[in-house]
């Protein structure tokens, strides 16, 4: 679905997502990334409708990739239509009718069991609905197995961990201690007072750089139990102020 939406507002969003809804029905999981869909109107809507809601990490955009590869699918379009002219509405017809990708089938028989009828010519055999056979769901289970393979397995850390996480602005890697474990991939580290949201991907083991257990930027590092519920967290945060690592001794 592409929606125009008058502003970013948690509010418009959610007035957009309402008929959505109302068509395919409510999902059990929604993936998002942060702003607006972390803010207490969005989460409300979430409840009272009755969904679950997962946010990705920051400058991880892989860790929603269907929902990225459906915006740059989205963009394409866009910049289709406005570079020829033609009617969104109609492009996004012909991609629900055209086959995905390793898979035989169209975005509408997979939704739907049948295809829709566009301006082509087509036989009222091709427009009747067929139940998708197995074989999507073995290409998909395939895909994953290929995908679970050649991906590297994520580190794992464990609460007030020492790690180096890496500065989004300067490509460094600065001392941080794990804070919390928010899902699979995402954790809260502690960086100079400051609490980030990363990917695992962002983070490494610390191997004994950085500071140590017993000097005071160590302790300031792990701070207190209700420094961790104050107004210093901030996941959202992108800035880090530069720091090399410091040899441990």
């Amino acid at each position: 679905e592409i929606v125009r939406l008058k502003d970013k507002t948690a509010r418009s969003v959610v007035e957009s997502l309402k008929p959505i809804f109302s068509r395919f029905g409510i999902p059990k999981l929604f993936i998002a990334d942060n702003n607006p869909f972390n803010s207490f109107e969005f989460l409300n809507f979430a409840a009272e409708w009755n969904f679950d809601v997962r946010f990705s990490s920051p400058h991880h955009h892989r860790s929603n990739g269907l929902a990225e590869k459906a915006v740059g699918i989205g963009k394409s379009l866009l910049k289709k239509c406005s570079y020829e002219g033609h009617d969104l509405n109609l492009y996004l017809l012909n991609y629900r009718n055209s086959p995905v990708a390793g898979l035989p089938y169209s975005p509408a028989q997979l939704l739907m069991a049948k295809n829709l009828r566009s301006k082509l010519p087509v036989s009222f055999e091709d427009l009747c609905p067929k139940v998708v056979s197995d074989s999507a769901v073995r290409e998909k289970l395939g895909q994953k197995a290929r995908y679970d393979r050649a991906s590297r397995m994520p580190s794992e850390f464990v609460e007030k961990e020492r790690v180096l996480i890496q500065n989004q602005n300067t490509n460094l890697w600065e001392d941080g201690i794990i804070v919390a474990k928010l899902d699979p991939r995402s954790y809260l580290v502690r960086v100079r007072g400051r609490v980030f949201r990363r990917n695992s991907l962002h983070i490494k083991k610390s191997h004994g750089y950085g500071a140590s257990p017993g000097n005071s930027h160590f302790g300031a590092l792990l701070g207190s139990d209700d420094e961790l519920m104050d107004g210093s967290c901030d996941p959202d945060r992108d800035t880090i102020a530069p720091h090399k690592p410091t040899s441990g001794g």
